[in-house]
């Protein structure tokens, strides 16, 4: 095949890695509407997004041929290796700061706020524009460092070894072993925590969770626990005039009286209404549906709930300071007007945005088997996609080297990475539009997450390549690389809370002069 034609072919089979990550991505999206956090985030989730990257690495060690012919092919691996780690940590962060800044507030020294606390953004300023990180990024950043040791445990042999007439390949055997243990135990390690990190997490959360339940309770207007206007209620949210509000009925219906509740949270609710008053009188089983009886017993128990808890917080107010404060008026008031409810007044409780409720309204109208079902089918045919098409990918890109008489390599770094970690880039950049210091450090910490999961998981399948088929170790320039990008992008956010406008800009001009540095260290012959 001619240049062109190979071309065509790389950008196809490019297309193809790019949708299968993206679906993986969607199927974990799913998993965690189910399970939130714990091992789905901590653990499945970082798996499944390395999955490309890996399949290509391993692809392109498994080639048949001499073990020169073998070593060029395995330069789409580490390029792809050197590749993904270098964008996933110089694109999004530049990016993120780029559209995450806003002005510095030089006397609270964190980016700035609208006294309506929203995002502060008036100007354009190298110096003068920044985002502000959490606490919780350093401990991340600094993991993302501490990972770049099995770099270092190969790296520093193959520089005495390097000039063997077998280029260090028999001396280096045992320390490829050692390199490969040691990512291998790193890899366990970092799941570990991630997955003890996510558990803790997702405890917070419950418990963050129950007390914004009871301080929604003590808001409720005392109205709503008249039966009328909880039929009111009931009626205006079953849609289907079924008799009975389902899992989305009920969420909704919460959400316009304040409460805004995830479909990973809204199964536990649903169970404690459902007390099997399917009927009038009659108090059967649970039926996985909520009815009219169920619905307005729970409602009046969580106004009357509500109710003595602020009248136990007046009467603890008084005795210290002999006056009690007024009743604050609470959501859900009702005008009995054409037995319609006036909803102007209420808010969303802890609630998110216009988007998210969209995205949750696509994924409602799916059961929990079926969303789970759905999920699984998604990973599996986005890990069969992946693992079909790279073997075909490593084989194009090594023929366009070849054809431009230049290494793999450089193909691969800028061509997989693109492919197979696009979604992931373009999620953290939405997320960072959102100007919030959640939202940016969201886009960093995952970042930093990918990076970590590159040299620790990524890098052990490139070791047992390099172990198991005899492989020179001959990457000193790629190492360089990802060594000199990683501990400057980790001790920059290890270090500083606020991000300014020229770092992120530094920091995204490491992508392009990353090739540069390769292509010119081994000009020199540092191989």
């Amino acid at each position: 095949m001619g240049l062109g034609p190979l071309c065509s072919m790389m950008v196809v089979y490019g297309y193809i890695l790019f949708r299968a990550s993206k679906i993986i991505g969607e199927g974990s999206e799913m998993l965690m509407l189910l399970y939130g956090p714990g091992i789905v985030g901590g653990l499945i989730i970082p798996i499944l997004g390395a999955v490309p990257d890996c399949a290509v690495i391993l692809i392109s060690g498994m080639g048949t041929g001499t073990p020169e012919e073998i070593q060029h092919q395995l330069s789409v691996g580490v390029g792809t290796l050197v590749g993904s780690t270098v964008m996933l940590l110089t694109i999004p962060y530049g990016f993120g700061v780029l559209l995450g800044r806003r002005d510095y507030d030089e006397d609270n020294d964190c980016a700035a706020l609208t006294p309506e606390r929203k995002p502060k953004l008036t100007h354009t300023s190298l110096f003068g524009n920044c985002v502000t990180l959490l606490p919780e990024i350093p401990p991340t950043a600094m993991i993302m460092i501490l990972s770049l040791f099995s770099y270092v445990l190969i790296q520093i042999p193959s520089l005495f070894y390097m000039h063997d007439a077998d280029q260090g390949v028999h001396r280096l055997h045992p320390w490829a072993l050692a390199c490969l243990i040691v990512t291998a135990v790193s890899f366990l390690a970092y799941c570990y925590y991630q997955v003890a990190s996510a558990n803790a997490a997702d405890m917070a959360r419950r418990q963050q969770e129950r007390i914004r339940r009871e301080q929604w309770k003590k808001s409720l207007d005392r109205r709503l626990g008249e039966r009328k206007q909880q039929e009111i209620i009931f009626k205006l949210y079953d849609k289907d005039n079924s008799g009975y509000m389902d899992a989305k009925e009920l969420a909704h219906a919460l959400s316009h009286l304040g409460l805004k509740v995830e479909r990973k949270d809204i199964g536990e609710l649903m169970e404690s209404i459902d007390v099997g008053h399917a009927h009038d009188g009659d108090s059967g089983r649970a039926d996985g549906k909520i009815s009219l009886n169920e619905f307005c017993h729970a409602v009046t128990s969580w106004v009357a709930a509500g109710q003595n808890a602020e009248n136990l917080h007046q009467m603890n107010s008084a005795r210290t300071s002999r006056r009690a404060s007024p009743a604050p008026q609470g959501y859900g008031a009702i005008n009995m007007d054409d037995s319609r409810l006036d909803m102007s007044g209420m808010k969303d409780v802890g609630g998110g945005g216009e988007a998210e409720e969209e995205e949750e309204d696509e994924h409602w109208d799916l059961t929990e088997n079926e969303l789970r079902l759905q999920a699984c089918m998604f990973l599996l045919l986005g890990t069969f996609a992946v693992s079909v098409f790279s073997d075909p990918m490593v084989d194009v890109i090594s023929q366009v080297g070849d054809r431009l008489n230049v290494s793999p390599f450089y193909v691969s770094f800028i061509v997989t990475p693109l492919a197979s970690n696009s979604s992931e880039v373009f999620a953290g950049l939405m997320f960072a539009r959102k100007k919030t210091n959640e939202s940016i450090s969201m886009t960093v910490a995952t970042m930093h997450g990918a990076a970590t999961m590159n040299n620790t998981l990524a890098l052990c399948i490139f070791m047992a390549i390099i172990y198991m088929r005899g492989l020179a170790w001959e990457y000193t320039a790629e190492v360089i690389v990802v060594l000199v990008v990683v501990t400057a992008v980790g001790l920059q956010t290890m270090w500083r809370r606020n991000i300014f406008l020229w770092q992120g800009l530094m920091v995204l001009s490491f992508y392009p002069l990353s090739i540069l540095a390769v292509y010119l260290m081994k000009l020199i012959g540092l191989e």
